[in-house]
């Protein structure tokens, strides 16, 4: 998803060469004009609904929901099922 998404914002022009900076210590870097523009861009991207899923669920809830779920079966409270993107089936794991 987050490669996704920086994809997005380069190609759609949101970031671009200028919003970023070159120091010979710390290497390239977003500026801080870059830095809110990306976390701006990031906000709106994950209350999106996700594509390519049945239920209508933001990208941000599809994060938490894998979250919660990759807990529990750490715990082993119950088996991990990932999020089938463009697949209406789970695998199983």
């Amino acid at each position: 998803m987050v490669d996704r998404f920086v994809l997005r914002v380069c190609n759609l022009r949101q970031i671009t060469q200028k919003h970023f900076t070159k120091d010979d210590k710390l290497g390239v870097r977003l500026t801080k004009v870059g830095l809110k523009r990306f976390f701006q861009s990031w906000e709106k991207y994950l209350d999106e609904p996700m594509a390519g899923i049945e239920e209508n669920l933001s990208i941000e809830n599809v994060i938490r929901q894998q979250i919660d779920s990759l807990a529990s079966h750490i715990r082993e409270i119950e088996k991990y099922e990932p999020v089938m993107i463009g697949n209406k089936s789970k695998c199983d794991m």
